[in-house]
C-alpha cells in the first residue's frame, strides 16, 4: 500500500508538515542581503512553529487527577 501512495503523490498531514519545515529551514539558509536576514528569520520562525504543533500533537494530553 506504501508504494501506491508514493506513487500517486499521496502523503499523510504529517509527511506534508515535514516537508514544509523541510523547505522553510531550506529557505532560511540562504540569505544574501540585509532583506534575505529577515526573511530567513521569518521562515525560521515558521519551521519552529510547525515543528511545535507537530511534536504537540503527538503527546497526548495530561489527565488532571481530581
Amino acid at each position: 500500500m506504501n508504494w501506491l501512495k508514493k506513487l500517486l503523490g499521496i502523503k499523510s498531514k504529517e509527511e506534508k508538515q515535514q516537508q514544509k519545515v523541510k523547505d522553510l529551514l531550506q529557505k532560511s539558509s540562504k540569505p544574501k542581503r540585509e532583506e534575505d536576514m529577515e526573511m530567513a528569520e521569518a521562515y525560521q520562525k515558521q519551521a519552529d512553529e510547525i515543528t511545535e504543533s507537530f511534536y504537540n500533537s503527538s503527546i497526548p494530553p495530561l489527565k488532571e487527577e481530581e
